[in-house]
């Protein structure tokens, strides 16, 4: 009885596996025409790709970079304790975007040179870890920023018929 429970439970696995792979392939169909700059950035992903355009709904609608950074939660907060200054993260912003964004850091602190070097430049400077990652964080926010508002323009000019701009 137990052995036809775990075929039926391993089953039901594979079955929910190929499902998501299923939704995850028309997921990254749907986003590499919407954003191609996006997902050249180094550890941004399909899924996360997504995540980001669904939760920015426009680029276009932010005036900066920083007011994008204070959306997403990456614009750094000034904390003061002892005389000594600090910054943090904006808890009052879109948290699934932060997350996106913080998977994109992570993967890059993880497989990209120049974002490890980063890494240890910060930590040299005398931040530590999770401000070195708040920092990479940010700079990722900018570069975001850069490529939505990229993508968007391409979209656009696409969708005027200016011809094929993949």
């Amino acid at each position: 009885m137990e052995a036809r429970l775990a075929r039926e439970l391993v089953a039901r696995c594979r079955g929910l596996t190929s499902h998501v792979d299923e939704l995850e392939d028309e997921i990254q169909a749907l986003v590499i025409p919407l954003a191609p700059s996006l997902l050249a950035i180094c550890g941004c992903g399909a899924l996360s790709a997504a995540k980001i355009v669904g939760e920015t709904a426009g680029a276009q609608r932010f005036r900066s970079k920083d007011a994008f950074a204070r959306h997403n939660g990456t614009a750094p907060i000034p904390v003061w304790s002892a005389n000594h200054v600090r910054h943090r993260l904006n808890r009052a912003s879109t948290r699934q975007l932060n997350a996106a964004l913080h998977r994109i850091a992570l993967t890059q602190a993880r497989h990209d040179p120049s974002a490890r070097a980063y890494l240890d430049r910060r930590r040299a400077g005398g931040n530590t870890s999770t401000e070195a990652m708040r920092c990479l964080k940010r700079r990722l926010s900018d570069a975001v920023f850069r490529a939505l508002i990229a993508d968007a323009a391409a979209f656009d000019l696409k969708a005027r018929g200016f011809g094929r701009l993949t």
